[in-house]
């Protein structure tokens, strides 16, 4: 890896990660609009909240960034839904955007290889590497101990909780 895709990569995280975060969590909100007729909120960033959009029962509350390991945050809060299948749609959506967006950066990347703009294999790497974090971040089975997540579960635990629930 040259000093310039580390750059490139620093860059595209600061930027990105709130992008696909922002993505991540609209996946879940879609599937709890689909399945509720109640509001939905989509949460980013801090819970100091700088600005508010409204799009008919989709509230999204934009925070700002008291520090850098909060770039990614994101969470979304709704209803309760009274059935396991619609709950683990709901759950699995963020991580399936999550994979989209780096099967669809890892399909850029691939055809910029030999592109006369060399910056461009490198955002597409850094976006894709950047989704492939989040995806295992948010796939695999966790109370997140640390940082900005810390007391939450991961989607892949919410996902496993319903499936070992009895039915």
């Amino acid at each position: 890896m040259k000093l310039i895709d580390i750059i490139i990569f620093i860059i595209m995280y600061i930027f990105i990660s709130p992008i696909t975060t922002l993505l991540h969590e609209l996946s879940h909100a879609a599937m709890a609009l689909l399945f509720s007729n109640d509001n939905v909120y989509v949460n980013i960033g801090s819970n100091d909240i700088r600005k508010v959009v409204k799009i008919n029962r989709l509230i999204i509350n934009i925070g700002k960034y008291k520090h850098i390991k909060n770039i990614s945050f994101g969470y979304v809060n709704y209803s309760e839904i009274n059935s396991k299948i619609k709950n683990i749609i709901i759950f699995a959506s963020g991580p399936l955007m999550t994979l989209f967006i780096a099967l669809i950066s890892n399909y850029i990347l691939i055809n910029t290889l030999n592109s006369k703009y060399l910056i461009l294999p490198s955002i597409a790497n850094s976006i894709f590497w950047i989704s492939i974090i989040q995806l295992f971040a948010t796939i695999i089975p966790q109370n997140y101990n640390y940082g900005s997540y810390r007391g939450f579960t991961s989607d892949g635990y919410k996902i496993l909780k319903l499936i070992r629930k009895s039915k």
